[in-house]
């Protein structure tokens, strides 16, 4: 019972000096708080808050890379899954055409509810990725071809 009674005066020693400290501190930050405030000028804070701007991005930068590149998260499948085609019927509802291991599955997806519509016997063959032809597309590669094609003539002054 004595070991237990020398922790307990232990302790509360303790916490008086603890407090007493304290009000120490904080008599000594009073008196260099109103010093510092009167010299305190904005350019000697500046260069302080653009390092802390600069520093909260690059944690910011960091995190998305970390994201990026660790992105497996429980839950996500990889492989098994994959959405093969999306077909939209009006402002939240959709059919989804996904692939689940060696199945099909066509799926409806509203607002409220999830819902399997109907399950593909023979599979669907998706053609690969096509790259979009558009107007802007045709025109950009034609330029891009031409650019390349025409040599750079040297001109001598």
């Amino acid at each position: 019972m004595n070991f237990f009674n020398l922790k307990n005066h232990q302790a509360w020693l303790f916490l008086g000096l603890f407090c007493c400290s304290l009000q120490g501190f904080a008599a000594t930050s009073e008196a260099n708080t109103t010093s510092a405030a009167a010299s305190l000028e904005p350019s000697q804070y500046l260069g302080q808050i653009a390092m802390s701007l600069i520093f909260i991005l690059l944690i910011i930068f960091a995190a998305a890379w970390m994201l990026k590149r660790f992105g497996k998260v429980n839950g996500v499948a990889g492989e098994q899954m994959k959405i093969l085609g999306v077909m939209t019927l009006g402002q939240r509802e959709r059919v989804v055409l996904m692939s689940v291991g060696k199945q099909q599955l066509l799926i409806g997806v509203t607002a409220s509810r999830v819902s399997l519509l109907y399950e593909l016997e023979e599979p669907v063959d998706i053609e690969s990725e096509k790259p979009v032809r558009g107007a802007f597309a045709a025109r950009l590669e034609e330029a891009m071809s031409r650019k390349k094609t025409t040599p750079v003539e040297e001109t001598s002054i």
